[in-house]
Parts: structure tokens; C-alpha cells; sequence
């Protein structure tokens, strides 16, 4: 028993020690254009640094840095550490600067989008970039016969706060271009503080066989000053995988917000919203995703929200993705049509092409 012991514990000092000097640090990059009838835009968001690894054998960090095309202005996305043993009551840590664990979509980083870009509606509530502040976050498992979590986040900013520096703005403008720009609500510029947000996640994974599974998700959020406003949502995931490479994804979030948002910013769900909702707006989206093989990958997204700019809002479109070059790299395509209120659709035809160095890949399989 003794011996094993010395052994486990030499294991994890190589482990720590390998880990510590060589953390996984990856690079990626990217092209985007948009092109409708009228015009064709070419942009890149710049590039990505990762870096991640383990500070010792309870805790690991990581870091995400985010260097902005043309003035090379570096934005820190994400910098966290994550305490996964040794706390007790079995209680998992975040802390630092990070995305929290508010439904899916927030979670996820950009380059995994199968569909490219953010739908409009989500963008408007969590922010260009989702919803990163600096926060601090608990978890633990529920006494379940299944997989059940329950995270609970304290967090500076709400959604929309980046708490990014000006250089992150114009990332933001750029983003929007791939759009339609008269369909973005003004945001306000000035910070009118901090007062500070919480939010809880209940998540539960069902393991329907051997590949197929179900996750879902209750979703709150409520600042803490309880003149501003609350945020629920629900989320699902199903996903079939008979092997690595083949898959049938389906994913959808429903989410209800009224009042205001924190900073005292007085986002699209108040400032835009007509009388008839009553302070209140429902957003949702859903994508379907097939990977076919290692290499293609097709499906459709849709989107919906009771008003953006005081009208309707809802869009859909295809996309296909095509990865050459082992994982390393992605081409994807999107046809997009818009529906906003009394206005003409719009249709744009959307593409990206996505590299990576390193572990930190440009999709998910």
C-alpha cells in the first residue's frame, strides 16, 4: 500500500513537472467575408494565443490572448484558474477573468461556431464576444443517480461587460459589418460602475446508450443591484456518435430577459422593446449539425427574438464546413436571410476559413 502510494505520488510530481515547463500553447487565425447583392467585405479578427496547463496536481490555468488586427493591441480574453481537487464538499473553483457557466453558447468560443457567427439576437444579450468578466465561480455535483452540476457564479460584470479595453470595440464594429449594421441597437459607452451580478447553472448529462446522450440546463441570472434586470433561460443538447468522426448534433437555448443590465447600459431588451412586451423579451436559437466524415460537416441554424429594435427579428441559414488539412485548419460557408420587422430580407452569403497551431483546435468533433 505504501509503495503504491510513493508511486501515484511520483506520477503526479512527473505529471506536474512536464506540465508546468510545457504548457499546450496554441495560435489560431482567421479570414472572414460577407457578401450580399450589394457589397463584399473582407475582415479578420485577428489572432488567438492559448495557453493552458497545470500549476500543480489540484489546479491548472488558462489564458487566452486575443492580439487585434492593424494597431496589434493584445486583449485579454480569458484568464483563469480552475481548481478541480482538494476543495471540500467535492466543490470545484474558478477564479480570474472568464466566460461563466451560463448556458451553452456563452461557454463555447467562437472558432468551434459550425455556423460562424453568433446570431444577432444572442449577441445583443451576452455581448459580440459572450458574456467574460472577472468573477469567481463554485461547483459541485448534485446527488444524482445521474451526471447533475450546480454552479453558482459571482461575477463584476454583467452580460455585455466584457471588461475588455477600447481596442475590443473595434472588434465588436467589425463583427457587426457581417451583419446588417441598422439592425444593431446603440450601446452605450460609459461604465456607470460595477455593481456586480450572479448567476446559477443546474446542468444534467443523460447517457441514453452507448452514443447517443442528452444534456439540459436551467439557466438564471440577476444582478445585484435588484433594480436592474434578470436573465432565465433552458438549453438542450442532443448528440448521436457511432465513432470519432461521424456525428448528428442538435443544440437550441430559449432565453427571457427584462429590466435592465447592469453599468446602468440600457441594452435592446429595455431600450428598444415596444410597450407590448411589457419590459420583456424572449430570445432563441437552435442548430442541427451533421459530420459526416472527418472532413465535411453540414446543417442549419435558426434564430428568433419578440423584438430587436422594436420590431420582430428572426433569420435561418445553411452552412457546410471543410476541413483539408486534418484538424488544423477550416474552410466554412454560410447562405443567411434576415427577417427584421416590416423591412426587406436580407441575404448574404458568409465565409470563413480558420488555422490553428498546436492542441487548441478550430472545431469540434
Amino acid at each position: 500500500m505504501k509503495r503504491t502510494a510513493v508511486l501515484l505520488a511520483l506520477i503526479e510530481t512527473l505529471v506536474f513537472s512536464q506540465t508546468t515547463v510545457n504548457p499546450d500553447i496554441s495560435f489560431l487565425g482567421d479570414l472572414l467575408a460577407k457578401g450580399d447583392k450589394e457589397s463584399l467585405a473582407l475582415s479578420t479578427s485577428g489572432l488567438e494565443i492559448a495557453a493552458q496547463g497545470y500549476v500543480n496536481p489540484f489546479a491548472r490555468a488558462d489564458l487566452f490572448l486575443h492580439i487585434h488586427d492593424g494597431e496589434g493591441a493584445v486583449d485579454v480574453e480569458e484568464a483563469f484558474l480552475t481548481v478541480e481537487r482538494g476543495l471540500p464538499l467535492n466543490l470545484g473553483l474558478r477564479a480570474g477573468k472568464f466566460r461563466p457557466d451560463f448556458g451553452k453558447i456563452n461557454r463555447e468560443h467562437a472558432h468551434t461556431y459550425h455556423y460562424i457567427l453568433a446570431s444577432l439576437p444572442v449577441q445583443a444579450l451576452l455581448g459580440e464576444e459572450m458574456w467574460s468578466s472577472a468573477g469567481a465561480e463554485l461547483s459541485t455535483l448534485a446527488p444524482l443517480p445521474w451526471y447533475s452540476k450546480l454552479s453558482l457564479s459571482a461575477m463584476q460584470n454583467g452580460m455585455g461587460g466584457h471588461g475588455h479595453d477600447e481596442h475590443s470595440h473595434d472588434k465588436n464594429e467589425e463583427n457587426r459589418e457581417l451583419y446588417d449594421d441598422e439592425k444593431w441597437s446603440e450601446k452605450k459607452e460609459e461604465d456607470n460602475g460595477n455593481s456586480g451580478v450572479v448567476a446559477f447553472r443546474f446542468s444534467n448529462f443523460f447517457e441514453l446508450n452507448a452514443i447517443s446522450h442528452i444534456e439540459t440546463g436551467l439557466n438564471h441570472y440577476r444582478a445585484i443591484n435588484e433594480s436592474e434586470g434578470t436573465v432565465s433561460g433552458v438549453d438542450m443538447k442532443f448528440k448521436w456518435r457511432p465513432d470519432k468522426y461521424r456525428s448528428f448534433t442538435v443544440q437550441g437555448e430559449v432565453m427571457q430577459n427584462s429590466g435592465k443590465e447592469e453599468h446602468g447600459e440600457e441594452k435592446y431588451h429595455e431600450e428598444h422593446l415596444s410597450e407590448e412586451h411589457e419590459g420583456t423579451t424572449t430570445i432563441a436559437y437552435g442548430w442541427l449539425n451533421m459530420q459526416i466524415n472527418k472532413v465535411w460537416n453540414a446543417g442549419f441554424i435558426v434564430d428568433y427574438a419578440t423584438e430587436l429594435d422594436e420590431a420582430p427579428y428572426n433569420s435561418f441559414g445553411f452552412f457546410v464546413g471543410f476541413s483539408p488539412v486534418e484538424e488544423s485548419s477550416v474552410l466554412r460557408i454560410r447562405l443567411h436571410q434576415e427577417y427584421h420587422g416590416d423591412e426587406d430580407p436580407v441575404f448574404s452569403v458568409v465565409g470563413q476559413l480558420i488555422w490553428s497551431l498546436g492542441p487548441h483546435k478550430p472545431h469540434r468533433f
